[in-house]
């Protein structure tokens, strides 16, 4: 916690100072943390930081894959502050949902409508 509070601070006062003090890998790393409640925190801060785009749309869409409902639904969340990856995002999020019912499906139609409204249409979204 203290590492993503740190983090968080930074992005604040200096958000251009995120890159070159290498957290978004530390980040990263927290995002796998077994414990869900730091590993959704970090997904979030990615999504809030948004640096390092080809670090960071990697491991949210690892995360948005997972198996832990809230980190992945952050990490969606997350995934569309990154537009400018669209190209590597819309095509997992496609697949997410085909693959998923529920909650969790139109979260991933919700992340698909902000990325690329015309895919959203394309896959059956409104």
């Amino acid at each position: 916690m203290v590492r993503l509070s740190t983090a968080r601070i930074l992005n604040r006062i200096a958000p251009d100072a995120i890159t070159n003090s290498k957290a978004v890998p530390v980040i990263i790393e927290l995002l796998n943390n077994p414990n869900d409640q730091i590993a959704y925190r970090a997904a979030e801060l990615l999504g809030e930081m948004r640096k390092d785009s080809f670090l960071a749309v990697p491991a949210l869409v690892h995360a948005a894959t997972g198996t832990n409902v809230l980190v992945a639904t952050v990490a969606l969340n997350s995934l569309t502050k990154f537009p400018e990856q669209s190209q590597v995002i819309v095509p997992v999020l496609v697949k997410i949902l085909e693959q998923t019912t529920g909650t969790f499906r139109w979260s991933a139609a919700e992340a698909l409508n902000r990325i690329d409204p015309a895919a959203a249409a394309k896959a059956g979204m409104k």
